[in-house]
């Protein structure tokens, strides 16, 4: 029979788990970690025939980005990087709801939190109207949302804009 003192336990637990360390730092490919945003231009300028129709969504993809038009009119462009981890989220017209396919979480077309490990609201680009009725979202400010318990709208109130269109 084989003794093993509290002592040799301890050595044995933490040679583990400092083995399982190395091994991830070696080889990061083995953890599913997000991919960093794309690099790619600091604004766009969408143009006003490309905008969403009222009660509408449009995925700007490659970029990771939104734009949300609400039944009044008013405009918002949504990260749709997840706040839980950065997952890229999906749009789900069924229930017109953006879905994380990583960890489930749920956000409203506003960008505010529905269910989820998520700890906010979506994060939103700054808006300005441009000439000819389009509309520049700036990529490379945000206005982060900090925690769940504020809605998006009163956390950054000009981070929605009204068109004139």
């Amino acid at each position: 029979m084989i003794s093993v003192t509290p002592q040799h336990a301890l050595r044995l637990g933490a040679a583990v788990l400092l083995g399982l360390a190395l091994l991830l730092a070696l080889r990061p490919g083995l953890v599913d970690r997000p991919a960093p945003p794309p690099a790619g231009p600091a604004e766009i300028v969408i143009e006003g025939r490309r905008l969403p129709k009222p009660g509408t969504v449009i995925d700007l993809h490659p970029l990771p980005l939104a734009l949300v038009r609400a039944a009044d009119g008013t405009l918002t462009a949504l990260s749709l990087r997840c706040p839980y981890l950065g997952c890229r989220l999906t749009w789900d017209p069924g229930n017109m709801r953006f879905s994380c396919p990583c960890h489930g979480d749920h956000f409203a077309a506003d960008g505010a939190w529905i269910a989820g490990a998520s700890p906010s609201h979506l994060h939103r680009h700054p808006l300005e109207e441009v000439d000819g009725g389009g509309v520049k979202v700036d990529l490379s400010g945000t206005f982060l949302m900090i925690g769940r318990e504020i809605a998006p709208h009163v956390q950054y109130p000009t981070s929605t804009i009204g068109l004139h269109m």
